[in-house]
């Protein structure tokens, strides 16, 4: 899942009949008035209404999250579901203090971290202070399932901070910093890459991608 939209949001309440459709619509974000408008509609729902309803503002306020997560009895179980949906959007969208939340309160693990691509979506997305509380919290072993796809996707593209933070933060071999020299267009970060492998343009000029 590569990111997080209202049409996922949407799937989630697929099961919503038409006479309650107005509930449906509340994910979205110019509907989340309507849910604060009339506090009332959310009486009585079941519960895959209610936690398509945190999803929704997980995703577009994250600060009121905590207090309707507390106020619905949102459980654990329920924020893992979507493949952990709430924490792939906190670290897609840079939402630093929801991700400090979630964990904790949910009991969150390294295996959900890492099930739910959090590093590679905040590494895509340019969130570098995500990068570097997910790696200072769960360690740099954390990328190791992944393969180090998660520096491959911020060398892709183009985020040069978060690249110049992965190279000592998850000591990518010599090797793997060629290959990504190789795949990527921006010169900035090929400059980067070059430097860091000790590539000098007689050397890279070799290479056969280039």
């Amino acid at each position: 899942m590569d990111r997080i939209s209202d049409d996922l949001l949407a799937l989630i309440l697929g099961f919503v009949p038409a006479e309650t459709c107005i509930v449906a619509r509340a994910v979205s974000k110019r509907w989340l008035s309507v849910i604060d408008a009339a506090p009332y509609l959310l009486r009585g729902l079941s519960r895959p209404r209610i936690v398509a309803e945190f999803y929704a503002r997980c995703k577009y306020r994250p600060a009121e999250a905590p207090r309707f997560a507390l106020r619905f009895g949102i459980t654990a179980g329920e924020a893992r579901a979507g493949g952990n949906l709430a924490l792939q959007i906190a670290c897609e969208s840079g939402y630093l203090d929801l991700a400090h939340w979630l964990v904790p309160t949910f009991g969150l693990t390294k295996a959900d971290v890492q099930f739910c691509r959090a590093l590679e979506l905040a590494c895509e997305h340019n969130r570098l202070h995500i990068v570097k509380w997910l790696i200072g919290t769960f360690g740099a072993d954390l990328a190791e399932g992944a393969g180090r796809f998660a520096f491959d996707l911020a060398c892709w593209k183009g985020n040069l901070d978060v690249v110049r933070y992965l190279v000592p933060a998850l000591a990518v071999p010599r090797d793997h910093l060629i290959r990504a020299f190789g795949q990527v267009s921006d010169s900035r970060t090929r400059q980067f890459l070059a430097a860091a492998a000790g590539m000098t343009p007689a050397f890279w000029q070799q290479l056969p991608f280039c």
